[in-house]
């Protein structure tokens, strides 16, 4: 009888030791998960730390032509962005990843006369943005095709957009 009882207390033993074990690593892995940025869907426009709404919202998308102010598509990990001057407003229009603005080889210069058909969205303080779905150069005669027509972004697929 002494035997089964000893396997018992060490049964239960191991028991009472794996608990604390197992809800301490169950913890940490909550933990973790819970500190991880949750990655933006890659159709919606929107990047990790963004100002701006996520969405890609085709019931929102509008065309709007005017001049370039001011352009950053420079290969610095963030998104290409430049600022048009239409002639009611100026509106942040949001390209896409510069990586792929870079392999592109985007011609976009202060003062190009520009079309752009993008999605509105406003930033948190109520500005507001264009994602751009394609930019067409009126001075180069370049179309930058960056989303398809469902709003998804071009840059997943790998696929040449830039076209002359």
């Amino acid at each position: 009888m002494g035997t089964l009882s000893n396997s018992i207390e060490s049964v239960h033993r191991a028991r009472t030791r794996a608990i604390p074990i197992l809800l301490l690593i169950v913890g940490m892995s909550a933990g973790i998960m819970a500190a991880l940025p949750v990655p933006a869907r890659a159709a919606e426009g929107y990047w990790w730390g963004s100002p701006v709404n996520p969405g890609f919202d085709r019931n929102t998308v509008i065309r709007a032509t005017g001049t370039v102010l001011q352009v950053d598509i420079a290969a610095r990990g963030g998104p290409g962005t430049l600022s048009l001057q239409t002639s009611t407003e100026s509106i942040t229009v949001i390209l896409g990843p510069s990586w792929f603005l870079s392999e592109q080889h985007v011609d976009i210069q202060n003062g190009d006369p520009l079309v752009v058909e993008g999605a509105k969205t406003m930033d948190r303080r109520g500005n507001l943005h264009l994602v751009a779905a394609s930019v067409t150069n009126r001075r180069t005669g370049a179309v930058l095709q960056l989303r398809d027509d469902e709003g998804r972004p071009l840059w997943t697929g790998g696929r040449p957009s830039w076209k002359r």
